[in-house]
């Protein structure tokens, strides 16, 4: 039987414009077309949570469900889902208040912050004025004492030269938002002055682009296999938790992954969550400038559907998998090299002959593989999404003294290349989109 499409007249259109007209239309009519309506149109619940949304979450809804039904995927499930990572809102901290004894007035080597009248730590300063640096901000070290050889808090004092005070301080609220995300605890963001300061932990370790300039680092990199991949695990265990909360990462660095070989497991860490944010949105840094994905959406920007290169998820796992490589150099090579102004891929190559490799050597290799390269037995463009990578190296690490060729291909077809595609790779973006 054929669909009876609906109408502007069957519904009630108090929360729509004219220009959002056509295409909440449309969504409605997808909706009604898998049978996810019900009589009276004006009182369906799943079309008063569409007309609910603000007009940029329109937009979401009609990009989420319109992937949904070219894939034919869309259930009521699937539909609540979309809609569950639409209205996602993060923890917004509030403001907090500082008071701070300049190391001027008491003679010390550092001054004492005081952060609503309870959190008490030292600011180192040095100098030189040397601290390290990113593109909105530099960061400094406090401590527990003025005597603590060891930071327990880093503080990031934000660019006063392009920014006002009030974009700053959004900024702030904004980055602890992550932080909060991933268990960062305390947090705190506070204006004193003309400077506005993110407090947050300090991540015990070193960045990733150092770990070859020491003795320690270069013995790790040596290790068991086990060790760096539930190394790496930790990493995508951070990606996981903002890629669930509908955010994309969007400052790929070597300096942003912190790695602690001490810890037991050892594990690397994100920090900076400067410029988080939703996706599809032109990435403000210069690594994607030079990176070209099949699985892509189309970006729409200020809806000029421009073709200024969108960030999104797959974008994220693509560039992490590449840094995450440095972690097995024993097996494969794999990176990113700026060329001129624009950043391009290394050839992606083991340093292994397939046919001579380890199942283990395999294991991880494969992994890496697909996230760079894609693969998948649904779409060769489709690259897995972060819940089903994290997956994939918690089977591996949890059968790692039983795996053999047969169990390593299951894990596979159930995880990073599993035929069924997933709703969750859709609603990532996963999928190069349908017109």
């Amino acid at each position: 039987m054929p669909v009876d499409y609906i109408s502007k007249n069957d519904l009630n259109l108090e929360n729509i414009n004219n220009n959002q007209l056509p295409r909440f239309i449309r969504t409605v009519n997808f909706l009604n077309q898998y049978q996810l309506l019900t009589k009276p149109y004006k009182d369906d619940k799943n079309i008063a949570q569409i007309a609910s949304l603000s007009e940029k979450n329109k937009e979401w809804a009609y990009r989420l469900i319109h992937d949904l039904v070219m894939t034919q995927k869309l259930t009521q499930s699937s539909f609540d889902e979309a809609m569950r990572l639409i209205n996602i809102k993060l923890i917004k901290p509030a403001i907090s208040t500082a008071e701070k004894n300049s190391r001027k007035q008491t003679g010390k080597a550092h001054s004492n912050i005081c952060i609503n009248s309870s959190l008490n730590f030292f600011m180192e300063h040095d100098n030189s004025h040397e601290y390290p640096e990113g593109g909105v901000g530099k960061v400094k070290k406090g401590f527990s004492s003025i005597t603590s050889p060891h930071p327990e808090h880093a503080i990031k004092i934000y660019h006063s030269d392009d920014n006002t005070i009030e974009e700053n301080v959004i900024e702030a609220k904004r980055e602890a938002k992550y932080h909060h995300l991933l268990g960062n605890h305390p947090v705190h963001f506070f204006k004193r002055k003309d400077k506005v300061a993110l407090i947050y932990p300090w991540q015990k370790g070193v960045p990733l682009s150092e770990l070859t300039s020491n003795d320690e680092g270069n013995q790790f990199l040596k290790s068991d296999l086990k060790l760096r991949l539930a190394c790496f695990q930790s990493l995508l265990n951070d990606i996981d938790k903002i890629h669930a909360n509908f955010r994309v990462y969007n400052d790929i660095r070597p300096d942003n992954f912190i790695i602690n070989i001490h810890a037991n497991p050892p594990t690397m860490r994100l920090i900076d969550f400067g410029f988080c944010h939703k996706p599809y949105i032109p990435s403000r840094t210069p690594i994607y400038e030079g990176q070209h994905s099949a699985t892509m959406h189309e970006c729409e920007v200020d809806g000029t559907g421009g073709t200024g290169q969108p960030y999104t998820f797959p974008n994220d796992m693509a560039t992490f998998a590449c840094y995450g490589a440095d972690l097995f150099p024993d097996i494969m090579e794999a990176g990113l090299a700026p060329l001129q102004s624009q950043y391009n891929w290394y050839p992606f190559k083991s340093v292994v002959s397939p046919n001579k490799m380890s199942v283990h050597q395999k294991a991880i290799y494969t992994l890496f593989e697909a996230l760079l390269h894609g693969g998948h037995a649904y779409a060769k463009e489709l690259r897995p999404t972060s819940k089903e990578s994290l997956a994939y190296c918690e089977k591996i690490i949890e059968n790692w003294d039983i795996l053999d060729e047969h169990m390593l291909d299951k894990i596979v077809c159930t995880t990073i290349k599993n035929p069924d595609l997933s709703v969750d790779a859709i609603l990532h973006g996963h999928v190069k989109r349908l017109k």
